[in-house]
């Protein structure tokens, strides 16, 4: 139910669609282009849904690196180990 709230909300808010569902791997496709404070506030959003972005997914573990990449990306990734 958390999850399926999730994308609503980011269809809502980013036209985020999911796209593809495994056991431990989520992704969307997000064709919004995101910049500066869209995208912090998304990268701050993906952290508290994955914390994984941010503690496996980046070179820095800061939020603005993820955010940066987010402003490049149509695809949204999540994984849980």
């Amino acid at each position: 139910e958390e999850m399926i709230a999730v994308c609503k909300y980011w269809y809502g808010k980013y036209k985020a669609v999911p796209a593809a569902f495994t056991h431990d791997v989520m992704e969307f496709y997000a064709p919004l282009r995101l910049n500066g404070g869209d995208s912090l506030e998304a990268a701050k959003e993906h952290y508290a849904f994955c914390n994984d972005r941010i503690e496996q997914g980046t070179r820095t573990y800061k939020l603005s690196e993820l955010a940066a990449g987010l402003e490049n990306s149509e695809v949204w990734y999540f994984w849980w180990d």
